[in-house]
């Protein structure tokens, strides 16, 4: 900027503080500016907070979030599959029928049950769901006779609406040729299954039997 005269300084001044004056009365009219809203001042804290992650999140490319999106399709459709197994009887068997397993001889409800199992399919097995009865015993009863050709671990476990199956017994080895079993107290009301599975991964044949009985 050049040397001003003393003149041009004054007027120059003077027209500064003229605009001051000008736009303080322009403001002093104004309504007050509306308020961010939730999402805005939530996005504002985050971006303070780390702005780099932010901008990281934001470059991240289209492939990547297609990704993203569809491993939590499957996660969902795997959540949604397994809730179906659980409460679907029909489902489960076939299932069991694609995997190579015949089950025969299940009455629902049942005191007294017994399933036959053959197979060649993926060497693990999980009954269908019964109830127990509490006036029919204080105990439940579980026994499996191994026809196989490889040891099996044998387990109950007892339906829950939130967090589906949960296992209540130890685990039990049954050697080919053996029966194993156990014995699970107070069933109460509740609805269990038994669940089998191959120590080495092979096929599972053989009986398993379910037996809910008055001990003394």
């Amino acid at each position: 900027m050049k040397n001003l005269s003393q003149e041009e300084r004054l007027l120059r001044q003077a027209l500064l503080r003229a605009a001051e004056a000008d736009d303080a009365q322009r403001l002093a009219g104004a309504s007050e500016p509306p308020p961010f809203s939730p999402a805005y001042q939530k996005w504002e804290q985050k971006f303070l907070k780390n702005p780099a992650h932010l901008a990281k999140k934001a470059c991240r490319p289209r492939w990547q979030k297609a990704l993203r999106t569809a491993a939590c399709f499957l996660l969902l459709l795997g959540l949604l599959g397994g809730t179906v197994l659980i409460a679907s009887p029909s489902a489960r068997a076939a299932v069991a029928d694609y995997m190579g397993y015949e089950v025969v001889g299940f009455d629902f409800p049942s005191q007294d049950l017994t399933i036959q199992l053959s197979g060649v399919g993926s060497g693990f097995y999980t009954s269908e769901l019964f109830t127990c009865v509490e006036e029919n015993g204080n105990a439940l009863r579980y026994s499996f006779q191994n026809n196989g050709t490889d040891a099996c671990y044998v387990s109950l476990s007892r339906f829950q609406w939130i967090g589906g199956q949960k296992r209540v017994t130890d685990l039990i080895l049954v050697e080919p040729g053996e029966t194993g079993g156990g014995t699970y107290e107070d069933p109460g009301n509740g609805t269990y299954c038994v669940r089998i599975h191959s120590k080495m991964g092979g096929s599972i044949r053989g009986s398993l039997k379910v037996l809910q009985v008055i001990t003394d």
